[in-house]
């Protein structure tokens, strides 16, 4: 059953459709391995299934779902291979608008980051995965917006949702996860102006899922892509 998701007022269909497939794939409620129906997803949605059919297309170019003839469309597995690449993609992107962001935040900007990862440890408290992997996309999201370059971070997303599985599911073991310490620390470092300081912040945060690695073995084997 997909978890339903607030639709947003400009959103068409197809848009919709896709930013809830995508959030139902990353969170894992669809299962690396299972089989989608654009039928039933469809009916969850309470949309048709050319807008879902559209989706799961845009979602097959990115390589998270595989489209197989006379069988339907299969959730791709865990993949480390992948997962490396589009963290590289994503490493390369963000790490070019530190500089940027040093030069053109405002006390406001920064104050942005700031409150956001304040609730990020209100949330890591909580043990709220969802919330912290919403905010973790809006801390991340501030660094474009300042820059002026949303369409780095649209380009980003598309391809990062091998990544953010991987992320979402390094969340069990929640309460030793270094997210919110990082983002943290980037913040002060951006705040401090220090771009060097920060893009080495931001590189050790995006590397993370090596040692990450062992947890998502851990609980999620059965679904990680043998090699």
């Amino acid at each position: 059953m997909l978890q339903i998701i607030p639709r947003d007022k400009a959103e068409t269909s197809a848009e919709y459709a896709y930013r809830a497939i995508r959030h139902n794939l990353v969170t894992m409620r669809i299962q690396p391995g299972s089989l989608v129906s654009e039928q039933e997803i469809a009916e969850q949605l309470g949309l048709s299934r050319t807008p879902v059919r559209d989706a799961l297309r845009r979602l097959a170019r990115a390589g998270i779902i595989e489209i197989i003839p006379q069988v339907g469309n299969r959730v791709a597995m865990i993949d480390y291979r992948l997962i490396e690449e589009t963290r590289n993609v994503r490493l390369m992107l963000e790490t070019a608008q530190i500089a940027g962001v040093c030069e053109k935040a405002t006390d406001a900007d920064f104050n942005r980051m700031e409150a956001n990862v304040a609730l990020q440890q209100f949330y890591l408290e909580k043990e709220d995965q969802e919330q912290l992997m919403l905010l973790d996309n809006a801390f991340h999201r501030i660094f474009f917006e300042v820059t002026g370059n949303l369409l780095s971070h649209a380009i980003m997303q598309e391809v990062n949702i091998h990544f953010d599985r991987v992320r979402f599911v390094s969340l069990v073991d929640i309460r030793d996860n270094k997210t919110v310490e990082d983002h943290r620390a980037i913040a002060q470092a951006l705040r401090d102006r220090d771009a060097d300081k920060a893009a080495k912040l931001l590189t050790l945060h995006l590397t993370r899922f090596h040692a990450d690695k062992a947890t998502v073995s851990r609980e999620y084997g059965k679904y990680i892509l043998r090699q």
